[in-house]
C-alpha cells in the first residue's frame, strides 16, 4: 500500500464518494447570501447614497432595487433551483453595480480635482 504524506492510504484520499462535499458547501452559501447579507448591504449602500451626493441618484434608486431582488431571490433560492440560478444573476447585477458606480465615481472625482 502507498502512502504519500498522509495518515490515510491514497485510495481514501482520492476516494469520489467525498467529490460533493464542496459543492454542497457553495449551494448552501449561494442559498444563503441574498437571504442576509447581500440585501443588507446594498440596501444600506442605497439609503446611505440617496442624500449623499456621492453618486448620482439613480445609483440609490439601483441599490434599493437590486436589495429587495436580493430578499426575493434568497427566498426563492431555499425552495427551488429557479431561486438559486435567480440568486446567481443578482450575483452578476450585484457586480456590474459596483464596476459602474466605481467608473462613475472616478469619472466624478477626476472631473472635480481638475
Amino acid at each position: 500500500m502507498v502512502r504519500l504524506y498522509f495518515e490515510r492510504p491514497v485510495e481514501e484520499v482520492f476516494d469520489d464518494s467525498r467529490a460533493g462535499r464542496g459543492s454542497a458547501v457553495g449551494s448552501g452559501f449561494a442559498r444563503i447570501f441574498p437571504l442576509a447579507p447581500a440585501p443588507l448591504i446594498f440596501a444600506g449602500v442605497g439609503v446611505a447614497l440617496r442624500d449623499g451626493g456621492l453618486l448620482p441618484a439613480p445609483f440609490a434608486t439601483a441599490a434599493l432595487l437590486i436589495a429587495g431582488l436580493f430578499v426575493m431571490a434568497g427566498i426563492l433560492a431555499v425552495f427551488g433551483t429557479v431561486g438559486l440560478i435567480l440568486a446567481i444573476v443578482m450575483s452578476v447585477v450585484e457586480a456590474m453595480w459596483i464596476l459602474a458606480a466605481g467608473i462613475t465615481f472616478a469619472i466624478r472625482t477626476s472631473r472635480r480635482l481638475s
